[in-house]
C-alpha cells in the first residue's frame, strides 16, 4: 500500500505556538520516512512576524489571488490535497480552509486538532467534527469539553498533548541571595486570554516587598502600547525590558538565563511557552486553570499554580523562591525532568502515527464513513475579514451620513484601495476601550447553541 502524505495546513506562516509545535511535528514524521509538508494557504497576506522557513520541512505557499470567491478557493484548495491521496490533512487552525472537509473523498484521511480551551476551536471542532476521521485534544480537560458538546465524535478523539524536542539537563542556578531574581513571560501581548496587564502588577507588588526583580517580556501583541505605557515606571528604573519578538534559539537561550517563567493566562491548551521554559530549568508559577497547566505543573513540586488574577500570590510565591535558591534549584531541576518524561518529541509522534493508523483501520473496516456534503463555511464570527468589513461600514454612516454613506459604500465594494486608505483610518480612530469591547463583542459564544451562526 502506498504510503500516504501528511499534509498541514496553516492560514499563515507567522511565530506562533500553533506553527511552533506543528513544525516540531512534521519534523518528527519526516524523521521516521514519513512524507509531511506545511501547506500555507494564506501565504501572500503580509506578515510582519514570520517563522523562519525550517530547511528540512517541505513549504508550499498558495497562492490563492487569482481566485476571485471563496467557492473557487475551496474547490482549488480540495483538488490540491486530492493531487496527494492517499495522504493525512490536519487542517490545525486553518478555519477559513478546512470547510473543505466534507468535500473530500475517502482517499484524504482528516485528522483534526484542538489546541486550546477557546470557544474559537471548539466551534470548529463542533462545526467540522463529524467530518473529521480523527480528532486530537492536547489535553484532557479539552477532550472532555468537546465530547460533552458533541457526543457523536466521541469514539474519535484522542488525546496527544504538546511535546518539544527536551534539551539536556539545564544548567544550575546561582543561590546567592544578592542576585536579583530573574522573570520572563513570552507570548502574545494581549489582556484577552493572556492577561499581559497583570505583569506590571506583578512587578510593583515585588518592589513594596524590597524585592530585586527583573521581568524580561518577549513577544507582540494587540495589546503591546497598553502594557509598555503601563510599564514606563518599571522600564525606567530597569525592572522590565521588552524584546519585541524573538526566535526560536534566542527564545532558548532566554530562558536558560532566567529564573522563573511566568505566565497569567486565563485559558490555555497545552501552551508550549511553558514546556519550553520547564525545560530549559525555569520555574513555572502560572495561573490555575484546567487544561494542560494542572497536568504540567504540581502546586508546591515544580512550581506554583495561583487563581486567575491574584498578582499579590504571584508575588508571594515569586518571593519565596528569592529567599531560598536551594528550592528554586530543586523546582527548576523538577520541571526539567516533567518535561523530559512525559512530553518529548518522540512521544508525540508515537502517538500521532497510532491516531493515523487507526483511522485508516476504522475507513477500511467501515467502522467511519466521512458524510458526504458541500463546504462548510466558517460562521460570520470567525472571519475578521468581514468583521471589520461590518464595522467599517457602520463607521461610514455614522460619520457621513446615510445619502454619503451609501455612495462611499457603493464606491468602497469596486474598490479595495478605498477601504484600505480610506474608511480603515476610521477604525484606528476608535478609542482603545471601545475597540477592545467591540472585539469582544465580535468573538463567539462559550455556549455550544451559540456556535452555529445562519450564513
Amino acid at each position: 500500500m502506498r504510503q500516504r502524505t501528511v499534509i498541514l495546513s496553516t492560514p499563515n506562516w507567522e511565530l506562533s505556538g500553533c506553527n511552533t509545535q506543528a513544525v516540531h511535528l512534521l519534523r518528527g514524521l519526516t524523521a521516521t520516512g514519513v512524507n509531511a509538508k506545511v501547506v500555507v494557504t494564506n501565504g501572500y497576506a503580509h506578515c510582519s512576524t514570520a517563522l523562519e522557513d525550517p530547511e528540512d520541512i517541505k513549504t508550499e505557499i498558495l497562492d490563492m489571488r487569482p481566485f476571485r470567491t471563496w467557492p473557487d478557493r475551496w474547490n482549488y484548495f480540495r483538488s490540491v490535497l486530492e493531487a496527494h491521496a492517499p495522504c493525512t490533512y490536519i487542517p490545525q487552525y486553518d478555519y477559513a480552509y478546512s470547510c473543505v472537509s466534507s468535500m473530500l473523498s475517502r482517499d484524504v484521511i482528516v485528522a483534526g486538532t484542538v489546541q486550546s480551551d477557546d470557544p474559537l476551536h471548539y466551534e470548529h471542532v463542533h462545526r467540522l467534527g463529524r467530518y473529521w476521521n480523527a480528532i486530537v485534544a492536547v489535553s484532557d480537560h479539552i477532550r472532555d469539553r468537546v465530547v460533552a458538546a458533541n457526543a457523536e465524535v466521541a469514539e474519535r478523539v484522542h488525546v496527544i498533548p504538546n511535546c518539544i524536542p527536551v534539551p539536556s539537563m539545564p544548567r544550575r542556578r546561582c543561590r546567592a541571595t544578592d542576585r536579583p531574581i530573574r522573570l520572563i513571560y513570552a507570548g502574545r501581548l494581549q489582556q484577552y486570554q493572556k492577561r499581559v496587564l497583570d505583569l506590571p502588577e506583578i512587578m510593583r507588588a515585588l518592589q513594596r516587598c524590597d524585592m530585586r526583580a527583573t521581568l524580561t517580556i518577549c513577544g507582540s501583541g494587540d495589546d503591546e502600547a497598553q502594557l509598555k505605557h503601563r510599564s514606563l515606571d518599571l522600564v525606567a528604573c530597569g525592572a522590565v525590558t521588552f524584546t519585541g519578538i524573538v526566535g526560536p534559539r534566542q527564545l532558548d537561550e532566554l530562558y536558560r538565563s532566567h529564573d522563573i517563567v511566568v505566565l497569567p493566562a486565563e485559558f490555555e491548551g497545552m501552551p508550549l511557552c511553558l514546556l519550553e521554559a520547564m525545560a530549559c530549568g525555569c520555574v513555572p508559577i502560572v495561573c490555575d486553570i484546567p487544561s494542560g497547566v494542572r497536568q504540567l505543573v504540581i502546586d508546591g513540586d515544580n512550581g506554583y499554580r495561583v487563581s486567575v488574577g491574584d498578582t499579590a500570590a504571584f508575588a508571594d510565591r515569586i518571593a519565596a523562591l528569592y529567599h531560598d535558591r536551594m528550592a528554586l534549584q530543586v523546582m527548576g531541576e523538577r520541571a526539567h525532568a516533567m518535561v523530559n518524561e512525559g512530553y518529548h518529541t518522540d512521544l508525540m509522534i508515537d502517538a500521532y502515527q497510532r491516531v493515523f493508523a487507526q483511522a485508516e483501520g476504522d475507513l477500511a473496516a467501515g467502522r467511519y464513513a466521512r458524510p458526504a456534503g458541500d463546504s462548510i463555511r466558517p460562521s460570520p464570527c470567525l472571519r475578521p475579514i468581514r468583521a471589520q468589513r461590518v464595522l467599517e461600514m457602520w463607521l461610514v454612516k455614522l460619520f457621513l451620513g446615510t445619502r454619503y454613506g451609501r455612495r462611499i459604500l457603493r464606491y468602497a465594494r469596486s474598490s479595495s484601495k478605498m477601504v484600505r486608505r480610506g474608511i480603515r483610518p476610521l477604525v484606528l480612530a476608535i478609542p482603545d476601550r471601545l475597540r477592545r469591547r467591540i472585539k469582544l463583542m465580535l468573538r463567539p459564544s462559550c455556549n455550544p447553541d451559540d456556535w452555529i451562526v445562519p450564513i
